[in-house]
């Protein structure tokens, strides 16, 4: 019989948690999102906890409305993950990047980079992009679809680590 293992993975959204309301409990650090320390504090505590591998979803948009929710979105997940590998040893760094809007040796030079950085625990997420503010934000539209799974499918194994 073999032995099968559970892997844990955690996401890590915003500083606040998930909870659409959570930035507006008492004594909630609003900067959260942008505190370095505190996601060096929540990804050694997770690697502590056996959890594999960290999460940060991402898009190349602002994607909320800041008159009425926190920015659930941190800087550049690629800078965050990059500081929590020289402050980690064992946990797997992921985030998302498109392949609609990101060229390709960019997307190899940045996740090579972690890769590096990290002693080989860099993944990536690679997605199409579909949102028009997401487009706009490039000076662009959005492709067809067969046409973004064309590229997608093209840029993938040239920004493999």
């Amino acid at each position: 019989m073999t032995s099968r293992q559970m892997i844990l993975g955690m996401q890590f959204s915003g500083g606040y948690g998930s909870a659409p309301g959570a930035w507006r409990l008492p004594g909630a650090n609003l900067n959260s999102y942008t505190d370095m320390d505190q996601f060096v504090r929540y990804a050694q505590a997770a690697e502590r906890g056996k959890v594999q591998l960290l999460f940060i979803a991402d898009t190349p948009v602002l994607d909320v409305d800041l008159d009425h929710h926190a920015p659930h979105h941190m800087i550049d997940p690629l800078l965050i993950l990059t500081v929590l590998a020289r402050e980690t040893e064992r946990i797997g760094l992921v985030t998302t990047a498109s392949t609609t809007f990101t060229e390709p040796y960019n997307l190899a030079r940045q996740f090579k980079a972690l890769d590096v950085i990290s002693h080989g625990r860099a993944g990536w997420n690679a997605v199409t992009t579909s949102d028009p503010a997401a487009a706009a934000n490039f000076g662009a539209t959005i492709p067809p679809r067969a046409e973004k799974y064309e590229r997608a499918h093209e840029v993938t194994p040239c920004a493999r680590i």
